[in-house]
C-alpha cells in the first residue's frame, strides 16, 4: 500500500494511498471488528476492499485512532478529532483535523460531463467551460463541500456553487448555503483530489 501523498495541515494530516493489496492482505491490516463489519455489511468485493483500505490507511498513519459513525452514517473519531474519507477504484484518502474536514477523490478518466446537468449550473458552465480538468475539479469540490457541511437535503445546483479557481495557488473558492469556503487542490496525473477544513456553518445559518 504505497503512500502517494502526505501533507501536514495546520491542524491535522491528509494522506493518499494506492491500493495494490489483495482483500486478504487488507483484512490483516484491520481490526477484528472491522473485518467482521466488512464481511457482514459490504457485499461487493470492490466496495469491501476500498472500505478496508481506508481503515488500514488510518491505522498506518494514526495507530491510536478508533472510528465510529454518527447518526447519518458518516465516520467519526472517538478521540474527538474530525475525519474525512474518500475512496475510488484503486485509491483511498483520509484527512484528519481538529476542525470539521472533508476530502473527495475521483479518477480523471471518469466522464464528468455525463452528470453535468446535475451539478454544473449555467453560470459555472459559462465561467469555467466544460473542457479540460475543470468539470472534474468542480465535481470534487462540490462533493467535498457537501461532506464537510453535512446539511441534509443540500442540492448541488441550488445550494453549492464554485465561485473561483486559482491554478497558481491550487485553491478553489466555493459557497454552500451562501457560506464561503476555501478548498485545496492537490490533484495529480491520475486523480482529482480536493479537500477542505474549518469550522462548519453556524447552525442558525444552515436553514
Amino acid at each position: 500500500m504505497p503512500l502517494i501523498y502526505r501533507s501536514e495541515l495546520p491542524n491535522g494530516l491528509i494522506v493518499l494511498w494506492k491500493i495494490d493489496e489483495s482483500e486478504t492482505e487488507l483484512r490483516s491490516l484491520c481490526t477484528p471488528q472491522e473485518r467482521i463489519y466488512a464481511s457482514e455489511r459490504l457485499t461487493t468485493g470492490n466496495r469491501r476492499k476500498e472500505w478496508l483500505a481506508w481503515h488500514a490507511l488510518l491505522h498506518e498513519t494514526t495507530p491510536q485512532a478508533e472510528t465510529g459513525y454518527d447518526p447519518n452514517g458518516a465516520p467519526v473519531l472517538k478521540s474527538g478529532e474530525y475525519i474525512g474519507v474518500s475512496h475510488t477504484k484503486g485509491y483511498a484518502a483520509v484527512i484528519i483535523a481538529k476542525t470539521p474536514c472533508a476530502v473527495d477523490i475521483e479518477l480523471r478518466n471518469r466522464n464528468f460531463l455525463k452528470a453535468a446537468p446535475k451539478y454544473l449550473s449555467p453560470d459555472e458552465r459559462q465561467r469555467f467551460g466544460t473542457e479540460g480538468d475543470l468539470p472534474g475539479k468542480i465535481w470534487c469540490a462540490k462533493e467535498t463541500l457537501y461532506k464537510w457541511a453535512r446539511i441534509p437535503e443540500t442540492d448541488f445546483l441550488r445550494d453549492i456553487r464554485i465561485d473561483a479557481v486559482d491554478p497558481v495557488y491550487g485553491t478553489l473558492r466555493g459557497t454552500i448555503r451562501e457560506y464561503g469556503v476555501t478548498l485545496q487542490d492537490c490533484s495529480n496525473e491520475t486523480l482529482f483530489m480536493i479537500y477542505c477544513f474549518g469550522n462548519r456553518i453556524p447552525e442558525r445559518e444552515n436553514r
